[in-house]
C-alpha cells in the first residue's frame, strides 16, 4: 500500500528555504488525506501549499502541469505549482494557497449560495477541448487515456495491480470486511447500465467536490487534486456528487442542462451505472485503508441510492 509521507518538519523548511529569501512560519498540516502529506505555510503576508506524495504517485503532480495546459482559457480556477522536486524518496509541489473553504466545511446555507457557481465551474472542464487527446480513462503525465474504451475502463475497477494503490488486493475478500456478494451485485448491476453509455470523451475531473472545492463569497475559488482526472462521461462526475447530504446535485445538474436547452440522453441509467462504479471504488478503499466507518458509510449511500445492501 501507498504510505502517506512523513517527513520531519524541520527538513520542510529548510527545504522551503532554498525557493524563498524571507523566513517561513506556521507551517502547520492541512487535510486529512491519506495519500499526501499536504500543508499549508506563510512567507511574509504569502500563504502557500507544499504537497507530499511517495516515488510511485509522483506521477500525479507532474499530471498536473499537463492539466493546468488543458484549462488553459477556461473559467476553472487552478492554483499554478511554482516549484516541483525531491526530498529524499518523497516528490514534492508548492503552489499559492487559496482562499475560501473545502465544500465539506461550508454550512447548509453557505453550500445553497455556491451551488450554481459549484455547477459552472465543473461545466467549464467538461467543454475543455480533449480531441488533442487519447483513449479513455485515467491518464498521466503522458496525457494519453490508459483504456480503448469507456467500458473498459469501468471494467477495471474489478482489476488487481502489480504495482500502484491497490496491488494484489483481491484478498481483502477473505483478509478484511470487503463483501464478496455486495461487489459482485453492483459489477452486475453497472455492467447492465453499459447498454446507456454514449463513447463521446470528456474531461472528468473524478473527485470533484467535498475537500477539492474551495469556496468564498458564494464563488468557487479553486478547484483542487486531478490526481484522478480522465476521459469519458462528464457524467460521472455528477454521480459522484451524490454521496452529498447537502444537496440533490443529481436533480440540480439535470436542471441546468434543460435549462440550457442541452439534451443528456439516457441521463438517469447513466448516473446509476457511475454510482456503481463510485460505490465499488469505495467499497475497495476503505476496504484496503481498514477505515471500517468509511466503509458503512459507503453501503448507506448504497441503500439509499441503488437500493442494494
Amino acid at each position: 500500500m501507498t504510505a502517506k509521507p512523513n517527513i520531519d518538519k524541520t527538513e520542510i523548511i529548510t527545504l522551503l528555504s532554498q525557493f524563498f529569501n524571507q523566513p517561513v512560519y506556521d507551517l502547520a498540516p492541512l487535510g486529512t488525506g491519506q495519500i499526501a502529506l499536504v500543508l499549508s505555510f506563510r512567507v511574509g503576508e504569502q500563504e502557500f501549499v507544499i504537497r507530499f506524495v511517495g516515488q510511485k504517485m509522483a506521477h500525479t503532480l507532474k499530471k498536473e502541469l499537463v492539466v493546468a495546459k488543458l484549462l488553459q482559457g477556461s473559467e476553472v480556477p487552478l492554483p499554478p505549482i511554482l516549484h516541483q522536486g525531491t526530498l529524499a524518496d518523497f516528490h514534492f509541489a508548492i503552489a499559492p494557497k487559496a482562499a475560501g473553504l473545502p465544500l465539506d466545511e461550508l454550512t447548509a446555507e453557505q453550500h445553497e449560495q455556491v451551488v450554481p457557481d459549484v455547477i459552472t465551474k465543473l461545466d467549464a472542464i467538461h467543454q475543455v477541448d480533449v480531441s488533442g487527446t487519447q483513449g479513455y480513462g485515467v491518464f498521466d503525465e503522458t496525457a494519453v487515456g490508459q483504456f480503448s474504451s469507456w467500458p473498459e475502463y469501468l471494467l477495471s475497477v474489478s482489476e488487481e495491480e502489480e504495482e500502484g494503490f491497490y496491488g494484489k488486493w483481491h484478498s481483502l475478500f477473505e483478509e478484511s470486511f470487503l463483501e464478496r456478494p455486495l461487489f459482485e451485485q453492483l459489477y452486475a448491476e453497472m455492467q447492465r447500465l453499459f447498454a446507456y453509455l454514449p463513447e463521446e470523451r470528456y474531461l472528468v475531473h473524478g473527485d470533484y467536490g467535498w475537500n477539492n472545492v474551495l469556496a468564498e463569497g458564494g464563488k468557487v475559488t479553486a478547484v483542487l487534486d486531478w490526481a484522478n482526472t480522465l476521459y469519458g462521461d462528464f457524467l460521472f462526475d455528477i454521480a459522484y456528487q451524490t454521496a452529498s447530504a447537502k444537496v440533490d446535485y443529481v436533480a440540480a445538474f439535470q436542471q441546468y442542462y434543460l435549462d440550457h436547452n442541452r439534451e443528456v440522453p439516457h441521463y438517469l441509467e447513466r448516473i446509476r451505472c457511475y454510482q456503481c462504479f463510485s460505490s465499488l471504488d469505495g467499497l475497495r478503499f476503505f476496504a484496503k485503508t481498514g477505515n471500517h466507518d468509511g466503509y458503512q458509510w459507503i453501503k448507506r449511500g448504497i441503500a439509499k441510492n441503488l437500493g442494494f445492501g
